[in-house]
């Protein structure tokens, strides 16, 4: 979602993420009968953070969505943050993540 965090928000992220530090989380891909994956990833449980991202507009958002019924609570406290470093091929980013947002 664009803009969701401010300038500074998204910065701290950043900064509190790389400061924990980032593990490769690479794959033997296709022909091994894996998805292709050549980025850095960082895994942190916390509730905390979790609710409060919820709770600073996304319950609104998600508030009149139901699937089978349901309606979002909350988040999942396992919190993830992804690193891509582009590679020999930049295109490829492009055309296996295609929620990436174009400018």
């Amino acid at each position: 979602m664009q803009d969701f965090f401010s300038s500074a928000e998204s910065k701290a992220f950043v900064k509190a993420a790389e400061s924990i530090g980032f593990a490769h989380q690479g794959s033997l891909g296709p022909t091994h009968g894996e998805a292709y994956r050549d980025n850095d990833r960082l895994s942190v449980s916390d509730p905390v953070l979790a609710n409060a991202v919820w709770e600073s507009g996304l319950s609104k958002l998600f508030s009149d969505i139901k699937i089978r019924g349901k309606v979002a609570v909350g988040l999942n406290p396992n919190i993830r943050f992804y690193r891509f470093v582009e590679f020999y091929c930049p295109t490829f980013f492009l055309n296996f993540y295609t929620d990436y947002y174009y400018y």
